[in-house]
């Protein structure tokens, strides 16, 4: 099942998106406008100041209840997972 894609959806790249936009893939983003193109969305990744048009079908909603896949066992810069 599919999700519809709607203004505040948190979203990743697809597969097709990941394959022509590779720059973009492992980033999150939240959908945050329309598009004077049909079936495109105003999408702002995490960390970027300006959002890009972006055609739905290069995106996938993620689950809100699915952690961040840059959280996932990797502690923050400057922790080490050693112990001394």
């Amino acid at each position: 099942m599919t999700l519809e894609i709607v203004i505040g959806n948190r979203v990743r790249m697809s597969a097709l998106g990941a394959e022509r936009c590779p720059s973009l893939v492992g980033k999150l983003g939240t959908v945050v406008g329309g598009s004077v193109y049909n079936n495109s969305v105003s999408v702002r990744f995490d960390g970027n100041k300006s959002s890009v048009t972006l055609h739905q079908s290069y995106l996938e909603v993620v689950s809100p209840h699915e952690p961040d896949p840059g959280s996932i066992g990797n502690p923050p810069s400057g922790i080490s997972n050693t112990k001394n």
